[in-house]
């Protein structure tokens, strides 16, 4: 009874605080996604034609953004860098014009 009161009251704090911190929290990933996006692109692209599985330049892809990430000062964690690799290969395949997505008629 008394563990359901502390976890009842530390769920409300914890929604408070992420309430609190969330608008910052998405602004700087925006920033480090319109900061970063380029990088990854290139990153992607110079993985392109190597003779390795989808897996291995994919990875290779993420170390080489992460080192110009921390280069430039930021921490990033490998969620944030994995989204950016996975956004540019599909950048890198829409412009290779494998069309991945296609709007409604009339639209």
């Amino acid at each position: 009874m008394f563990m359901d009161g502390i976890f009842s009251w530390l769920g409300k704090e914890l929604s408070a605080l992420w309430t609190a911190v969330k608008p910052e929290a998405t602004a700087v990933f925006k920033t480090f996604v319109s900061t970063f996006e380029g990088a990854a692109l290139a990153a992607v692209q110079a993985q392109v034609a190597a003779d390795i599985s989808g897996a291995q330049k994919f990875s290779n892809a993420g170390d080489q953004l992460t080192t110009i990430v921390k280069n430039a000062g930021w921490t990033a964690s490998t969620t944030a860098i994995n989204t950016l690799i996975q956004d540019a290969y599909t950048t890198y395949k829409a412009s290779q014009g494998q069309v991945l997505v296609t709007p409604p008629a009339g639209g």
